[in-house]
């Protein structure tokens, strides 16, 4: 459900509603207007995590950068600060991806978690 309310779709609905609702999300949504449902919203609603992760704008810029492909290294010289300031990021960006259930011990895995919460931009087709 997180993933989907980042994405862009118009709306979820049960593939159990009645026909008639079915085709009415149909219709809507072709016509590029959102799909709201109770259900999509109690789930929106009730969902801690949706916001994403919280952190710092600093944490955000590091990890935009090295989620992007750059090394610590590279990261250090865009932002102006140490490598090892990187790194101590990383490790706090990691620990709060933990915290909330959400685990990112690896690169791709810092990605993921950055394209989910719209810290790093999706990657583009075609």
């Amino acid at each position: 459900m997180r993933a989907a309310s980042r994405s862009d779709v118009c709306g979820i609905v049960r593939k159990s509603a009645p026909s008639t609702a079915l085709l009415a999300a149909i219709v809507a949504a072709a016509r590029g207007d959102h799909v709201a449902t109770t259900e999509w919203a109690s789930a929106l609603d009730t969902d801690p995590l949706l916001d994403g992760a919280p952190l710092t704008e600093r944490e955000r810029q590091v990890l935009g950068l090295y989620a992007s492909g750059l090394g610590a290294r590279d990261v250090a010289a865009q932002l102006f600060i140490s490598e090892n300031t990187v790194n101590d990021h990383l490790r706090r960006i990691r620990a709060v991806y933990q915290l909330v259930g959400r685990p990112a011990a690896t690169k791709v895995e810092l990605y993921q978690r950055g394209v989910e919460d719209g810290y790093v931009p999706r990657p583009r087709r075609g």
